[in-house]
């Protein structure tokens, strides 16, 4: 029993090291980058959501799934034809976030974010063109 103590001390040591780099990176780099936020997709209002991060551009909103926001970007939404139709507060896990409803050409988008980002979520639309974008 005792032979396998110093390989669980090092798996122990490297899962820490792991945790502290995950943490570092999400609150640095992509998770500070201006205009980014975190926010997560779903079908349906009660869910499932997958949790990424989020990315204005001059353009669109650009969310990428993953804790850290890297890697290969899976949605885009173009800023000229995103509108905010409904939004709900919803409780998760003791927070108070928003599910927000977008249209987006023909197609529903739902996100979930804080009311801090959607604070600026609406700012960014609303800093258009005149009359292109609607918030509700």
């Amino acid at each position: 029993m005792t032979d396998h103590l110093p390989l669980a001390l090092a798996l122990a040591a490297l899962a820490l090291l792991l945790a502290l780099v995950l943490t570092w990176r999400r609150t640095s780099g992509a998770a500070r980058r201006t205009g980014a936020f975190g926010c997560a997709v779903g079908r349906t209002p009660t869910g499932p959501w997958t949790a990424g991060s989020a990315v204005y551009s001059t353009a669109a909103l650009t969310w990428t799934p993953g804790l850290l926001g890297v890697g290969r970007q899976r949605l885009v939404l173009p800023r000229r034809r995103m509108r905010v139709t409904d939004r709900t507060v919803v409780t998760a896990h003791g927070v108070q976030l928003l599910v927000v409803t977008c249209a987006v050409g023909d197609r529903t988008v739902l996100l979930r974010m804080s009311p801090e980002a959607y604070a600026g979520l609406t700012s960014w639309l609303e800093a258009t063109t005149t009359g292109v974008n609607v918030v509700t």
